[in-house]
């Protein structure tokens, strides 16, 4: 099983984590957002959205310690790492994981992957459609994670499925369950997650 190619912090030109890092816990759940904006295809463009991204999250408007996800996906395929881990280095390591700030009042235990871009449906304020080289890389993310963290394909969500919101968008809602579908078939999984 091999991890996908991550873009680090350092790599990415992360500010430091503001505050005292606490774990996640175990890997229950991943949740799926969009970014509402914030578009990137290639590793450059990328690299300057997060860093956008985190200023925005630790800026006065959140005032969060760090950038809210875990990981962040481009329209060219490239894998961002948002939070430090909270133990290990690489995802190789299949790391402990920082609590992260993505989901109201609820992020134990959650994962948080967010797609760079806009996806709401057509004649939505923004309507981008995630490209075949972000779903990809979506796909093989969230195959690793399920499978080194033992999460059911079924315990992939949205940021919609716990809060009123539109996030990510109904273009990459839809795109994710058929994502959520050819994870379940491909196997993989221990018997008792392959639902």
């Amino acid at each position: 099983m091999q991890s996908p190619t991550v873009i680090t912090r350092l790599q990415w030109g992360a500010l430091p984590f503001r505050g005292e890092l606490r774990a996640l816990g175990t890997v229950r759940q991943i949740v799926v957002h969009h970014a509402a904006g914030y578009g990137a295809a290639t590793r450059q463009e990328g690299a300057r959205q997060v860093a956008a991204l985190q200023k925005l999250h630790q800026g006065p408007l959140c005032n969060c310690p760090d950038i809210g996800y875990h990981f962040l996906v481009d329209a060219g395929g490239h894998v961002y790492q948002g939070r430090p881990y909270f133990r290990g280095e690489t995802l190789d390591e299949l790391p402990q994981f920082a609590l992260g700030n993505h989901v109201l009042n609820v992020d134990s235990h959650k994962l948080g992957i967010c797609l760079l871009g806009c996806f709401h449906a057509e004649g939505g304020e923004c309507s981008d459609t995630p490209t075949p080289e972000a779903l990809q890389a979506l796909e093989q993310l969230l195959g690793y994670l399920c499978r080194g963290y033992a999460v059911r394909p079924s315990d992939i969500l949205t940021h919609r499925d716990f809060v009123a919101t539109t996030c990510p968008g109904e273009k990459l809602y839809v795109a994710l369950g058929q994502v959520r579908d050819r994870l379940s078939l491909a196997g993989g999984y221990p018997a008792e997650l392959a639902a």
